[in-house]
């Protein structure tokens, strides 16, 4: 054969280019080897990176200038803002809640001023017996109705301060106290005449006036529970066995 069949195979890396009778081998650069996708991108940034362009003094002064007249946009310029420590964007205090008095939010209370008749009295006998008074006498008080149109109590009160004048038709008996829990001595009509001591207080966020009574020695005596029921003022006297008598008075 002869001796242009003599020539070699051209390798991997080479392209035979035919051209009339003449053969030029051609070298190419090997392909590039990626193994990552981080390469990928770093091969494709390098190979799109444009020559420098080569300036003179005067061009580069000129393109500094112009470069720091450029407005960042603001997404890009946050990226590269300090972050504010916390304490600029945190109250230093805590938010101050206001200040409500005692006084102010207290509730209004029961009125019971003015001059009641007794209109209604449920059978007292029984209690009357537990309080000590004797069969004559609360054959007497039933005789009279338990006072029906007959008892009136004139009440004066400010505030916690009261003062009653109790009138049952056969005997009159006049007290003065204060609603603070602290004790004093009364009288009542209903049994006997010697001195007990009361306690008086509100309850039910001070619609009802509570008065608890002791006797002379101490021990637990009928009090009685104050309370408006519309425009009447009803008085439930109370024994300690929880004996209960109810009774109804109306403006006079």
């Amino acid at each position: 054969m002869g001796a242009c069949c003599a020539q070699e195979p051209p390798t991997d890396c080479e392209v035979v280019i035919q051209k009339s009778s003449e053969v030029t081998p051609v070298a190419l650069a090997p392909p590039a080897i990626i193994d990552s996708p981080v390469d990928a991108a770093a091969n494709l940034l390098v190979n799109e990176v444009p020559e420098p362009v080569q300036q003179s003094p005067a061009e580069t002064a000129t393109t500094k200038v112009a470069n720091s007249a450029t407005t960042v946009p603001e997404p890009v310029a946050n990226l590269f803002a300090p972050m504010a420590p916390a304490s600029a964007t945190l109250p230093l205090e805590p938010a101050e809640l206001p200040v409500v008095s005692v006084a102010a939010a207290e509730l209004e209370k029961a009125d019971f001023n003015g001059s009641w008749i007794l209109t209604e009295s449920e059978d007292m006998q029984a209690i009357m017996a537990e309080m000590g008074a004797p069969w004559a006498v609360r054959k007497i008080v039933k005789a009279m109705g338990f006072g029906v149109g007959k008892q009136v109590q004139d009440i004066k009160q400010v505030g916690d301060d009261f003062t009653i004048d109790n009138d049952g038709g056969q005997g009159k008996v006049s007290v003065q106290f204060t609603a603070n829990g602290k004790e004093f001595p009364t009288k009542i009509l209903e049994g006997p005449t010697d001195d007990n001591f009361t306690t008086a207080t509100w309850e039910d966020n001070g619609k009802v006036l509570v008065c608890c009574l002791k006797t002379k020695d101490r021990s637990p005596a009928t009090g009685y529970r104050r309370y408006r029921e519309g425009d009447k003022c009803i008085m439930v006297m109370v024994s300690p066995k929880g004996l209960q008598c109810k009774k109804t008075f109306s403006r006079k």
